[in-house]
C-alpha cells in the first residue's frame, strides 16, 4: 500500500478560493435572475408596460405566434427565447420577483 507522501511527484491540490457569502436580499435577486419566467409573468409585464404581443416581438426578434402560444402555456420553454424576452422586459424596467408567489413589478415606467 502506497501512502501520499511516497508517491513521487504529489503536488498536493490548491484549496478553491473562498466564495463570498451573499445577503438574503442579494441571494434571492440571483435565483430570480436564473429563474425562466413565467407565461403569467410574462402576460403580467407585457400588460404593465401596456405592450401588444406585436409590440414585444419586434423588440425581441420572437415571432408574435410563438408569444401567444408561451403565454397560453403550449409552447416549450426555450431558454433562449425565455431570455429575450426576460432582456426585453427588464430594458423597459420590468423586475421579476421571486417571492412567496413569482410575479412582476415596474421599477421604471421610462422607455
Amino acid at each position: 500500500m502506497t501512502t501520499r507522501s511516497s508517491i513521487s511527484g504529489f503536488k498536493p491540490r490548491p484549496r478553491p478560493a473562498r466564495v463570498p457569502q451573499r445577503s438574503q436580499d442579494e441571494s434571492l435577486r440571483y435565483r430570480a435572475d436564473k429563474i425562466p419566467i413565467t407565461p403569467e409573468q410574462c402576460r403580467m409585464a407585457r400588460a404593465a408596460l401596456q405592450m401588444t404581443v406585436r409590440q414585444l416581438a419586434e423588440r425581441t426578434g420572437v415571432s408574435p405566434s410563438l408569444i401567444t402560444r408561451f403565454e397560453n402555456d403550449r409552447l416549450p420553454q426555450r431558454t433562449d427565447t425565455l431570455s429575450r424576452l426576460r432582456t426585453a422586459f427588464e430594458a423597459r424596467g420590468i423586475e421579476f420577483i421571486l417571492d412567496d408567489a413569482l410575479g412582476v413589478q415596474l421599477r421604471n415606467p421610462a422607455g
